[in-house]
Formats: C-alpha cells, sequence, structure tokens
C-alpha cells in the first residue's frame, strides 16, 4: 500500500506564529510553499529558511498554491 502523500502547506502572514509554525511543519517533512505578507521581505527572510518555499505579497498566490492555509 502507498503512502498518501503530505499535503502542501500555506501562511498567509510572516509573523511570531508563522515563523514558528511553518519551519516546524518543514522540520516534520510537510512541504511549507508559500510565505504571504503585506512586506515582500518579511515573506522572503522566512522563506527562505524552508527548502522550496515562495515569498509573496500577495495572499491569495498563497492559498492558491497550498493544499491548507493558515
Amino acid at each position: 500500500m502507498s503512502q498518501p502523500s503530505l499535503p502542501r502547506l500555506g501562511f498567509v502572514g510572516a509573523g511570531r506564529i508563522a515563523r514558528c509554525l511553518a519551519p516546524g511543519f518543514a522540520r516534520a517533512g510537510y512541504p511549507v510553499t508559500a510565505i504571504a505578507s503585506r512586506s515582500l521581505e518579511s515573506a522572503r527572510q522566512l522563506a527562505s529558511q524552508i527548502e522550496s518555499c515562495a515569498a509573496y505579497d500577495d495572499p491569495q498566490r498563497a492559498v492558491e498554491s497550498a493544499t491548507y492555509s493558515f
């Protein structure tokens, strides 16, 4: 029996909660695909810590790239 793939996760906001949860989920093996923030620089700073994670200043783009969004 094959393993189901893990859901892709996206975060809207690059604040305290996302800075804790996103890297934690990534370490646990979940693909964190996108971080969106009003400040693109904040999104880039957090996304740079996570492999294959994109940074956006448009929350809709983060939501569209993920199975689940926070």
